[in-house]
């Protein structure tokens, strides 16, 4: 089970998925039940113990993490894509799509740079 789109819950909903967590343990779906629960408490704990961490960091080391997390939005994007046509075309056909959507998506970001440079540059000559 597919548990990416989760992460985009809000922590107020943590007591809903306990209860239905509840409810799985008693209709006997009891892997779900799990990782519903230690999703849950990840979603109550995992903020008081990482606060403290990320405060003692350096700033530069907070942006440089920053940084990392906003070049991964395209990645996660195409990931939640993925999961979303998934039922419509199929695991194999969606595996292909993200894998396609990644590599090009890798591509753009390795050449962006470059292009904007030689941007630059040929507004500069034609001065």
């Amino acid at each position: 089970m597919q548990w990416g789109l989760l992460v985009l819950l809000p922590q107020e909903v943590a007591p809903i998925l306990i209860a239905v967590a509840g409810f799985c343990f008693m209709i006997g779906a009891k892997r779900i039940a799990v990782g519903l629960l230690t999703f849950s408490a990840g979603c109550i704990f995992l903020p008081v113990l990482l606060l403290p961490l990320v405060e003692a960091l350096p700033i530069w080391l907070v942006w440089l993490i920053l940084a990392y997390l906003v070049f991964l939005l395209p990645f996660i994007a195409i990931v939640i894509l993925g999961a979303l046509v998934r039922p419509a075309i199929g695991q194999n056909a969606a595996d292909h799509m993200v894998g396609d959507m990644a590599a090009k998506c890798i591509k753009w970001m390795l050449l962006f740079p470059f292009l904007l440079l030689g941007l630059i540059v040929r507004l500069i000559w034609r001065r």
